[in-house]
């Protein structure tokens, strides 16, 4: 109750952030730094060493005013990394989360910098050598995602063009389907030698080759999948369908 009612973290009368501690000392700029601050506010440091330790990184921006305000400035484009980590880690990410993760990486590297400037007196040491910019993470979701994704991963358009030529060429298919089984069942017809080989579809098992029974022999061995037997023909399936 006496912790209450020092009102660190929470307003007596209201409930609320307003006119507490926290609320008083709070200019963070990303999520995390709130959450930092909060956590700090409620669990003190009580190890005197770790406390001078944290006055004098305090002191060190205090006193480095332009490095300070261009920390802020690189800070405000941070998105909550530890939320996009717990994310990812759990397979729920999607294009807009990578696309904020990627932002996020590009600007690490100037934070690094602008820390070691202040670094005189090994102050940041730990910090510093934390503050991995990935780059490679960075560089491939800039290589393969789109710059604005939908929200939903099975929406479509997420992956760029030009970055997989198995999924352009599934796109491709996708977008010009009849095109595309036209061409097939030519390149079919040519391979085979088989001229009334045709590509149908049902509801069962989707897209298929027809061959007449008295074509069979003309097939390649292993060539297709035999799906189903009619009177007069055999239906196979291939990968490509």
């Amino acid at each position: 109750h006496a912790k209450r009612n020092l009102e660190l973290l929470r307003n007596l009368r209201t409930q609320k952030k307003s006119g507490t501690l926290l609320w008083l000392l709070d200019s963070t700029k990303t999520a995390m730094g709130g959450r930092l601050l909060k956590q700090w506010i409620d669990r003190p440091l009580i190890n005197i060493k770790e406390i001078e330790a944290r006055q004098s990184m305090v002191e060190n921006l205090l006193t480095h005013y332009f490095e300070r305000s261009g920390l802020q400035e690189e800070l405000v484009n941070v998105y909550d990394l530890e939320r996009l980590a717990g994310k990812v880690a759990f397979g729920s990410v999607n294009g807009r989360d990578l696309i904020q993760l990627r932002t996020s990486l590009e600007h690490i590297p100037q934070i690094r910098y602008i820390i070691q400037e202040l670094n005189d007196d090994s102050t940041f040491d730990e910090i510093f050598d934390k503050l991995d910019p990935i780059e490679d993470i960075a560089d491939l979701i800039e290589q393969a995602i789109e710059d604005e994704p939908p929200i939903s991963v099975t929406d479509g358009n997420l992956i760029k063009p030009g970055y997989s030529q198995e999924l352009d060429e599934y796109v491709d298919a996708m977008k010009n389907g009849k095109a595309w089984l036209a061409e097939l069942e030519a390149k079919e017809r040519q391979a085979t030698g088989i001229n009334n080989l045709k590509i149908g579809f049902n509801r069962v098992f989707g897209y298929y080759i027809e061959v007449s029974k008295g074509n069979l022999s003309k097939l390649p061995e292993d060539r297709y999948q035999r799906k189903q037997t009619l009177t007069n023909a055999e239906r196979f399936i291939t990968p490509e369908l």
